[in-house]
């Protein structure tokens, strides 16, 4: 009993240094121009990453969109033609990282172009 009251006591000392660390942060006012600089900096990290990119990331997409196609179809049959929920829930892992792949790194970097 008196290791769980020593925890918790732990536990609210931190909480109210985070507090009073966060009572002492003051808000930067973002002014046009450090949204110029800030756009600037992003420009620029921008126009040294773009000139690396070329064949290889072309083809680790394509791996990693291929990756997921087979997932998502293994899933898919393992579903339709589970017999017992060990099947069944194989197919469901299968689909959760079809899921994945698509959002995490096909989707990402297409958002990112």
């Amino acid at each position: 009993m008196k290791a769980v009251a020593t925890k918790h006591l732990r536990k609210r000392r931190v909480q109210a240094k985070q507090r009073a660390i966060l009572a002492n942060v003051k808000e930067e006012e973002w002014t046009p121009e450090k949204f110029k600089a800030f756009a600037d900096e992003i420009d620029s990290i921008r126009e040294n990453v773009t000139p690396t990119l070329g064949k290889e990331d072309v083809d680790y997409i394509k791996q990693v969109k291929r990756a997921s196609r087979f997932s998502e179809i293994m899933g898919r049959f393992l579903i339709h033609f589970s017999i017992d929920p060990l099947t069944w829930s194989a197919g469901t892992c299968s689909l959760w990282i079809h899921k994945q792949l698509e959002t995490a790194e096909i989707g990402h970097s297409a958002l990112h172009g």
